[in-house]
């Protein structure tokens, strides 16, 4: 094959199907996610894969040892000094919010009733879980808590089934 003669397809077929699934070292890994972090890229292509991927993943239920897995991993990640920092830095350019959403502290509060469009606080989940457990069903909450509370039935679900709002994560004991 000559220097500006284009490969056939057949060729090329051959030489992805013998690099797919190709093993790479720790360390080539490492060098790839620093080489390519940050470097920004085309939104056109961007745009492409958004359309390729939409809807492929969803429907997909993980189980909860998996769930657990990965946000324990997420954790660890932004936990991490070198590479959480630069996530928090990549993030904090890209976001375009204040300076001060960005501090160690403002990140923590920002849950449950301390989150600044909460429409809900610990005595109000309380209130729908006992209207759960005197037997009302999770539309007759809705109907009755939606036109002072102004939440969805998704999220009357979400917190009669402890989803949402755990008791774990109350920061004052009940």
């Amino acid at each position: 094959m000559k220097k500006n003669e284009k490969m056939p397809e057949e060729i090329k077929r051959k030489i992805s199907k013998t690099l797919t699934g190709h093993a790479v070292s720790e360390s080539t890994r490492e060098k790839l996610q620093i080489a390519f972090l940050g470097v920004p890229r085309d939104p056109a292509v961007v745009e492409n894969l958004r359309k390729k991927l939409k809807g492929k993943r969803k429907g997909i239920k993980f189980s909860e040892d998996h769930k657990n897995k990965l946000k324990k991993a997420r954790q660890n990640l932004l936990n991490d000094p070198v590479k959480g920092a630069e996530i928090r830095r990549i993030a904090k350019e890209t976001a375009r919010l204040p300076d001060s959403v960005w501090e160690e502290d403002s990140l923590v509060k920002r849950r449950g009733e301390n989150h600044g469009m909460a429409k809900l606080n610990w005595n109000k989940v309380d209130e729908i879980r006992d209207m759960k457990k005197n037997g009302m069903t999770n539309s007759q909450i809705h109907e009755e808590v939606s036109a002072t509370y102004d939440v969805a039935l998704s999220t009357i679900k979400a917190i009669t089934t402890f989803r949402n709002w755990k008791p774990e994560n109350r920061p004052y004991k009940h």
